[in-house]
């Protein structure tokens, strides 16, 4: 398998979890693949991602296990988890263990941590 830029960006329902992704793709990534984890049965921002942007990706959830193994190493990978899954039984495939983590939040929220902005990373 080849060595894969995995990251998860979690944050409450309309805080802009797709547009950080869409913005990151446009202006680092070449191509990419957009996974949202907890995407019910009318996958909008799937479908608004695939026609508005360039060289993304978006693969049907049932061929996830073939569609890891024919990715160029390097290739971004971007998770949007659900504002509603429970992170603390959330238990992630090996390849993903080792990524980047980021959680959007409203303008105007006080990450725990004092910083500014909209986007946290830890």
């Amino acid at each position: 398998m080849p060595s894969l830029n995995i990251t998860l960006v979690s944050g409450p329902s309309g805080a802009g979890k797709t547009t950080w992704i869409r913005q990151q793709v446009n202006s680092a990534a070449k191509t990419a693949v957009y996974l949202n984890l907890g995407a019910d049965n009318t996958p909008i921002d799937p479908i608004y991602l695939a026609t508005e942007v360039a060289g993304v990706t978006v693969p049907p959830v049932e061929q996830l296990t073939d569609f890891w193994a024919q990715l160029p190493s390097g290739t971004a990978i971007y998770v949007e988890l659900g504002f509603h899954l429970d992170f603390t039984s959330l238990i992630l495939p090996d390849p993903m263990a080792d990524c980047r983590r980021v959680a959007v939040l409203p303008p105007g929220t006080r990450p725990p941590n004092g910083t500014t902005g909209q986007t946290l990373w830890w």
